[in-house]
């Protein structure tokens, strides 16, 4: 994550709702994995939140941390062309070929 090292950035998850019904358990292992103890946004509110990255619908962001539908959240989308370098080998070229990342964010 862009965080890392920035002792000034705080980072934090909101699980949101899923209809899948391995949802539990994934959750379960996204927060033990990935933010150990950091998992209280939505019982923190909006006051300290700078920013929100969707991996999930705005819709289900919103639901879970209502705050969020406030006009102080601007929805910005930006993407970005993944590749391998110029110099790397063909081969591997012809088996990664260039892939573009998109994402959200929620931003104050």
């Amino acid at each position: 994550m862009a965080a890392r090292c920035r002792p000034d950035l705080h980072t934090r998850a909101l699980l949101t709702r899923s209809e899948s019904p391995d949802s539990p358990t994934a959750n379960q292992r996204f927060e033990a994995t990935y933010f150990p103890g950091r998992t209280d946004v939505a019982e923190c509110g909006c006051a300290d939140l700078a920013a929100v990255v969707l991996f999930a619908s705005q819709e289900r962001a919103v639901e879970a941390l209502p705050c969020l539908a406030t006009a102080d959240y601007q929805l910005q989308s930006y993407s970005e062309t993944v590749s391998l370098p110029g110099f790397a080998p063909a081969i591997l070229t012809d088996l990664m070929p260039p892939v573009t990342a998109r994402y959200a964010v929620l931003i104050r």
